[in-house]
């Protein structure tokens, strides 16, 4: 195959994977409509449900959730919130993060996203390497923190001014 039809093929290729994501969006927007008799849920709105926001981002084909809710985490709830979450994905089959807590996510075996402020204090991976470790790393010395615990990857940030981290210093995107 020449170089003129390889790149024929890509596109076709990369045209046919659009088209299919597409066509597999709108069917599970009617699946959703047909099942519940309603919408699909917005899980940008504060007022949905975590659970059916949860059920319709997995619906969606997401792989990967991270379970973050800083304002919760210390309440007893956030404990029954965490194994009903982790119970949806592993039906499907989507990976799951939990925010900061090791031991929580030690005791489900299931992955973690570490803080920062959390990187300081480890000296060895925090779990096996058979399962997820993250970190949030906001400079050049905390990415080599995390590589030293072996994490999976690390989520470089803020790149720009955020209202969860307000006043925060930024990296810019030069130092990104």
């Amino acid at each position: 195959m020449n170089v003129s039809q390889k790149l024929l093929w890509n596109i076709y290729a990369g045209a046919v994977g659009a088209l299919s994501a597409v066509v597999a969006q709108k069917a599970v927007r009617g699946a959703w409509k047909v099942a519940t008799g309603d919408e699909p849920p917005d899980p940008n709105d504060p007022a949905t449900p975590l659970s059916e926001a949860l059920i319709w981002a997995l619906a969606g084909g997401i792989g990967r959730v991270q379970l973050r809710a800083p304002d919760i985490q210390a309440q007893p709830r956030w404990r029954q919130l965490v194994i009903a979450a982790v119970a949806l994905c592993r039906k499907s089959k989507a990976e799951v993060l939990i925010n900061s807590d090791i031991e929580l996510a030690r005791e489900l075996g299931v992955g973690v996203h570490l803080r920062a402020a959390q990187l300081r204090g480890l000296s060895t991976r925090p779990l096996p390497a058979d399962v997820a470790v993250a970190a949030s790393c906001h400079d050049a010395g905390e990415l080599r923190m995390a590589e030293a615990l072996d994490c999976d990857f690390a989520v470089a940030g803020s790149v720009l001014a955020t209202a969860s981290h307000a006043g925060a210093e930024v990296l810019g995107w030069e130092g990104f």
